[in-house]
């Protein structure tokens, strides 16, 4: 497992039309569990990435040093405990999700089945090959549903038509989109390892698995979600569409728990406060901010030189 960490005060972007106070009004519902999918969010260290999804950008600052999974690189890997299962996790978990996870792994245990989408979504240990054929096996088995006699629905959808992309692509699209990118690949690009696919659905599980991993068998690596770096030489074959447009740049941090509360020293004393904070215009106002401490602390040096001459000038006297 490989971890970096997101420095205090570092500024990431997202593009939402919500306001601030809306997106955290959201995340503060159903307490009872950290690794609900309202607790989650999506953030880019590049504005131009954020801008990718849209125009309306904000602003959010780390308030407390974050520790993510590096998810580039042979040495990606993460392991999941034996003890997810099927019994510890949250009610979310039950159901759509589920049924998704069973179209990668079968039957088998929750473990293996997060083991498998993880390499999937990661390409540790898979090929793109690999990658490929698994999304085929998913395709071939929604189409077994769908003629047989017991295709589930959940909220008046297939599965197969369930929207699991921000831009509202179905499941069947999202799959024959990256389907046929993989049989237009030549030998050599289908050996290649380690490269990132991103399908919003499977990401939002996979982030779920992780934190509801995190903690078991005592395990506690303060982990709050996972890092793909902003780096113009980090490219994956499965080149992300989004609104009809090609995104090269996979670069995101994915946090879970992100209403996460801590105290925090401020010059008021302790304050509790969330782990990111968030601002419409995020860098306009931290610019005026400073510009008014600097003046603030630039006439308070000159009251004090000014006091100073009087006093030398009292004494001469």
């Amino acid at each position: 497992m490989k971890t970096i960490s997101i420095k205090k005060d570092t500024v990431l972007f997202k593009s939402v039309s919500y306001s601030c106070e809306d997106i955290f009004d959201y995340m503060e519902k159903d307490p009872s569990s950290k690794c609900k999918t309202n607790k989650m969010i999506w953030l880019s260290e590049n504005e131009e990435r954020a801008r990718s999804y849209g125009g309306d950008i904000k602003y959010f600052r780390v308030v407390k040093e974050l520790t993510l999974l590096d998810f580039v690189g042979e040495d990606c890997n993460y392991d999941f405990s034996s003890s997810l299962t099927y019994e510890t996790i949250d009610s979310e978990l039950r159901g759509k999700m589920t049924t998704i996870l069973k179209l990668i792994g079968g039957s088998s245990k929750l473990s293996y089945q997060s083991q498998l989408l993880h390499s999937l979504l990661t390409g540790n240990n898979f090929s793109v090959g690999m990658q490929l054929e698994t999304l085929k096996t998913i395709s071939d088995t929604l189409e077994e549903i769908k003629n047989s006699d017991y295709e589930l629905e959940f909220d008046d959808q297939t599965i197969s038509q369930m929207k699991v992309t921000p831009d509202g692509k179905t499941f069947k699209m999202a799959l024959d989109e990256y389907i046929e990118i993989g049989e237009n690949l030549d030998s050599d690009q289908k050996k290649l390892k380690n490269q990132r696919l991103s399908i919003y659905v499977f990401d939002q599980i996979l982030l779920k698995l992780i934190c509801l991993n995190e903690g078991l068998d005592g395990v506690n690596n303060d982990i709050h979600g996972w890092y793909i770096p902003y780096d113009a030489d980090y490219t994956t074959v499965w080149t992300e569409t989004v609104n009809g447009e090609t995104v090269s740049d996979m670069s995101e941090i994915a946090l879970f728990n992100a209403s996460d509360k801590i105290l925090v020293e401020t010059d008021d004393g302790k304050k509790e406060k969330t782990i990111i904070e968030c601002d419409s215009e995020y860098r306009a106002s931290l610019k005026k901010k400073k510009r008014k401490k600097k003046k603030s602390k630039r006439k308070k040096k000159s009251k004090r030189k000014n006091k100073s001459k009087r006093k030398k000038k009292s004494k001469k006297n």
